[in-house]
Order: C-alpha cells, then structure tokens, then sequence
C-alpha cells in the first residue's frame, strides 16, 4: 500500500487531479438529482491521454465529493443530489427548517469523511471474505434483501400504517409501468406512447423530493428561509462525537454499509433504509428521528459512505457494477484496456490500492473544502423564495432532462411532484412511494430469475434467504401488532 501512494501520489500531477476531481464533484453532487454519474461522465473524455493511475485519482475524487455534494442539496432543500442521500433528507432538511443548518451541514461532513475511513479500512482487514460472502447473493436473496428493504421503509415512515403501506404499492405499480423488460410488451401504457419507456427513478426522486417542496412552500406557506434567520450559522458537529453511544452508531453503520454495498445491485440507498431502520427501533433517541436528530444524520452519511467501497471491489473484482457510477468507472478500465475481474488483483493489485488511496485523501480533501466552504452554502438560503425556487425548478427540469434527452422524463417529475404533493398533505407518506420505485424493478427481476432457476419453496430452503426472510417476517409483526400507532403525520 505504501509502495503504491508512493508511485501515485508522488507525483504533483496526481494532486492536481485530486483538487479538481474533488472541487467538480462537490459543485455537481450539489446539484439536485444530477449526482456522481453524471460528473464522472462528464470527466471520463478528458481521462484518456492520462496514466492509468492518474485516471482512477481523478474518476474517484470525483465520486468521493458528489457523494458528499448530494448532501448539501438533501440538507438545504430537501432534495437529494443522489439517492443514496435520500435518507439524509429524513433529519437533513427538518433540521434546517430549525434554523440548524450549520450542524446539519457539519454532522453530515463528519459523517461523510468517518464513512469513508471505515469503509476502506473494513475494506483492507476483511474486504476477501466478504466477497466471498457476496457471491452467495443469487436471485433468491436479493428478492429477499429488497423485500425487507420494502417492508423496513413502512416501518420508518411516520404517520398511518396502512396509508403508508398503500402509498408502497402505488410505488410498486407505478415502476411496473412501460415496456416489460422480459418479454417486451407494454403494461399499464393503457395505449399511450409516453408512457412505454415507464417511470424513470431519477425524475421521480426530484419530483418526490424537489418540486413537491417547492409546491408545499407555494400553497402551504412554510417559509424556509424565515426560520433559517432565527438562528446563527456557527458550524458544529463535533461535539456529538463525545459521545460513546454515536461510536456505536457510526461502527455498526459502516459495517452494515459495507455488508449491504459488497452486494451487487443493493446500493446506498438500501443500505442507509437498512441502518436507519435498524437504530430508529434500537436507540433511545428513535423518537426523534425524521423530526431534525443529529444522531439521524450520522447514521444515514455514515451508511452512505461506507457502502461505497464495497460497492468498488465488487465492481472491480467481480466486474459486476452496483450503480451508474460504477459503470463509468468499469468505462476508465476499458479505456485504458483494463478488464475488470477476478485476475484484476492478480495482475494489477495496485490498481485496487489506488482507487481506496483516492477515496480516503480526496474524502479529507473533500472535508476540508466543504467545512472552509460552509457558510456560504447556508448563506445561500437567505435568497427569497420568490428567487431561489425558480431556481430549484429549473434545476430539477435539468437534471430530470438530462437523463434521457426526453420532455418525458419532465413531465414524469412534474406528475410525481404532484402526487407526493397530495399524498402527503393526506396523511400518505413519500418514502415507501419512493422505495416502491426503486425496489420494484429489483425484486421483479430476481423473483423472476429465481422462479427460473428453482421451484418456488427454494426461499425457504437456501440458507440467506430464510435468514432475511425471517427478518423480514419479524420486521412486519413489529410494524403491525408490536409497535403503538404513531399520530406524527410531520414531514420526513
């Protein structure tokens, strides 16, 4: 490991690279909805003339900071740069509403760096075994994993079960529409041509969580910014490190991160529901989660950025990409005629020990740079509203265009908008809606895959699977039975 920051970071053009991977990747993961992919793409062009090793320093302190980026969007806003950022938004943007951005800013920056140490360093001990273990993941237990994921998402969202529930199914049936990815023929289109390329996550995430806010300050009259004003900008954050329980918290966030990241196709976004989920029944300050908790934050920065390193040795080792990003980053391997794979570690180890060198100097780098660079992002929410939701708007349309180059994809935001809007303003929350869209299409595609390869009983029969399944099953009698009805219909 030595060796190789040596031969990488001894050279001056490698922390060029660092500086300006971590300064573009913040400015675009801050962006609401255009997040990691989207600006390693846009760096990958300019990665060809370069050595392989300066390629991957560039590519993963671009990753590094938009992680981090997506947090300053969810805090602020309430909208996530990316999803993984989703459950941020939970405590991120109640706690601004309080007039708390600086330590929603600044829990979210320790979170983000403490994310990343652990993450590598789980990584470098134990990160063989682990993908020992994620090779087990067959189609069986990653249906399993999404309906945990699915039924977990009820159980953390306030207000009335059963309204929550529904809202989960409408999420369901909402990401069934389109062109059927099996056997190719159209569901739920009812003969419209707009609606056969289906609803696109990304749009949807900025209607949920962009425009529907922009539509609840218009008609329901919160004023942001008013309240903001209310209190001071000094920074915080560290003081809640003092605190042994928020180690706890923090160690077995990153170990759940990285457990679930290792997994192919699971995501941040499963892994922060997971961990937030988990600590919202265990800790004694679980009541104040989605209300503005500091403890909420760590948890859901902590998951975030820890999964991430998992997510690049699966992706590396097994060439087997968990999310956009880490296609662009198997796109930095084919371009400098690199395959990704098992023999990787066996004929370029180094390039393995580089892309996590990256990951924990660009991680400082990018907390150095946010922290220094804080009050000026909370001092941009004093703009009046009759200014900065225009703005807002027109940077959800962009992000929501840019995917697909479509006015589809547009109107899908606008019409998610429009439905969290309403559904929220009658008791319906919009996180099982939102994890109903993202989870639909995997549990779709592995049950599928499984009922393929084995007879239907096989989920009860392989070992992991009946694992998660049983949880799953405990999850939904503590929902249902267990659990005192909650009347807190606040916005998460």
């Amino acid at each position: 490991m030595f060796e190789t920051f040596v031969t990488v970071f001894g050279s001056l053009d490698a922390w060029v690279y660092m500086l300006i991977g971590t300064a573009w990747g913040l400015i675009i993961g801050a962006l609401p909805g255009v997040g990691s992919a989207f600006a390693m793409v846009i760096a990958l062009p300019f990665t060809y003339g370069m050595s392989m090793h300066n390629s991957l320093v560039l590519i993963m302190s671009i990753y590094t900071s938009a992680i981090y980026g997506g947090s300053i969007s969810a805090c602020l806003l309430g909208i996530p740069g990316t999803g993984g950022n989703v459950v941020t938004c939970f405590d991120g943007y109640p706690m601004v509403q309080k007039g708390q951005a600086g330590l929603a800013l600044g829990a979210s920056a320790i979170a983000s760096e403490i994310g990343n140490i652990v993450g590598c360093t789980i990584l470098i001990l134990v990160g063989p075994k682990f993908v020992d273990f994620a090779l087990k993941f067959g189609p069986h237990e990653m249906f399993s994993v999404g309906l945990w994921a699915f039924v977990m998402s009820i159980a953390i969202s306030p207000g009335n079960v059963a309204k929550n529930t529904i809202a989960g199914v409408v999420g369901v049936i909402l990401a069934t529409i389109g062109i059927d990815p099996k056997y190719g023929f159209p569901r739920l289109t009812f003969g419209s041509e707009y609606l056969l390329l289906g609803v696109n996550l990304i749009p949807a995430i900025l209607g949920i969580f962009g425009v529907a806010i922009v539509l609840q300050s218009i008609f329901e009259e919160k004023s942001l910014v008013t309240i903001v004003k209310q209190k001071s900008f000094k920074l915080s954050g560290f003081a809640g490190l003092l605190s042994a329980w928020i180690w706890v918290v923090i160690l077995v966030t990153s170990l759940i991160g990285f457990i679930i990241g290792i997994v192919p196709g699971a995501g941040s976004l499963v892994a922060t529901l997971i961990a937030y989920g988990f600590f919202k029944k265990v800790s004694k300050h679980g009541h104040e989660y989605g209300k503005g908790s500091y403890e909420g934050i760590m948890i859901a920065e902590t998951a975030n950025n820890a999964t991430h390193p998992g997510d690049i040795l699966t992706t590396m080792v097994l060439g087997v990409p968990g999310e956009m990003a880490m296609v662009v980053l198997l796109g930095a391997f084919i371009l400098h005629g690199v395959s990704a794979g098992p023999l990787l570690l066996v004929k370029h180890p180094e390039y393995l020990q580089n892309v996590f060198l990256s990951i924990m100097i660009s991680g400082f780098a990018t907390f150095v740079i946010a922290w220094t660079t804080m009050k000026g992002w909370v001092k941009a929410i004093e703009t009046p509203k009759m200014y900065i939701w225009p703005v807002v708007i027109l940077l959800c349309i962009i992000g929501a265009y840019s995917i697909n180059n479509s006015m589809n994809d547009v109107l899908v935001m606008l019409l998610t908008a429009v439905l969290a809007f309403f559904g929220e303003k009658y008791g319906f929350s919009k996180i099982p809606l939102m994890m109903g869209l993202v989870l639909s299409p995997i549990m779709e595609d592995s049950m599928r895959n499984a009922l393929l390869i084995d007879a239907p009983q096989a989920f009860f029969t392989k070992p992991i699977s009946v694992a998660l399944v049983a949880i799953t099953i405990a999850t939904a009698i503590a929902l249902f039975w267990l659990l005192k009805p909650r009347k807190d219909t606040s916005e998460t």
